[in-house]
């Protein structure tokens, strides 16, 4: 039979709820694991972006609620809205606060499309620009889990054939697991290898695909 890949991460016990009580997220238990592509579904306000920041640490927990990540594992989060993750003046200077390998900057800047745009004020690039330059800084750092929310808004198709290209690389050379939520499935559905559905905060389905 074959072997269940390294967990990478867990959660177990989670309840996040809105300040007036409501319960937007409630996980009994979830494990992500190396070389996973987890493409999260569900309609607006199933929980898919309260999920990912758990996941990614940045969503405040209560007990009993648990969030394991393994030794020496780095995680990665690109937001839905990019504006939020900018802390630099220049392209260039973004994706150098991840990564001090000039060889790795522009790498990723090269392979997004990005490289003639280096001294641009990341603000003044298009929505577009601005996703492609989050995950540029993000997949700098070689993190082992990858959290992205609509990573794929406003790219034509050859941009999203870049940045899945990019993403198989993380998998191919640092077996990091994927987790995406996106409405975008261009191409997306042939790297995937689990699906998990949300419906009001709550895993309804959790699907491995091949």
């Amino acid at each position: 039979a074959q072997s269940t890949p390294p967990v990478l991460a867990s959660v177990r016990d989670v309840q996040v709820h809105t300040a007036s009580g409501r319960t937007i997220l409630n996980i009994d238990s979830l494990e992500l694991h190396e070389r996973e592509v987890v493409l999260l579904v569900g309609d607006n306000g199933s929980g898919k972006t309260t999920l990912l920041n758990v996941l990614a640490g940045v969503q405040g927990l209560r007990k009993p609620a648990q969030r394991h990540i393994s030794a020496n594992v780095l995680t990665g989060l690109v937001w839905q809205s990019p504006q939020y993750q900018i802390f630099s003046t220049s392209v260039a200077s973004e994706v150098a606060l991840r990564t001090d390998n000039q060889e790795v900057r522009e790498r990723e800047l090269t392979a997004l499309g990005l490289c003639n745009l280096t001294e641009r004020h990341p603000l003044t690039l298009s929505e577009g620009q601005k996703r492609r330059l989050i995950c540029a800084a993000t997949w700098a750092a070689e993190p082992d889990i990858v959290l992205m929310d609509e990573p794929f808004a406003g790219q034509d198709s050859a941009n999203i054939e870049r940045q899945l290209a990019r993403i198989q690389r993380l998998i191919d050379e640092h077996n990091s697991c994927i987790v995406l939520s996106t409405h975008d499935v261009r191409g997306v559905m042939d790297m995937v290898t689990r699906v998990i559905y949300l419906e009001q905060g709550r895993i309804v389905r959790d699907t491995r695909t091949n």
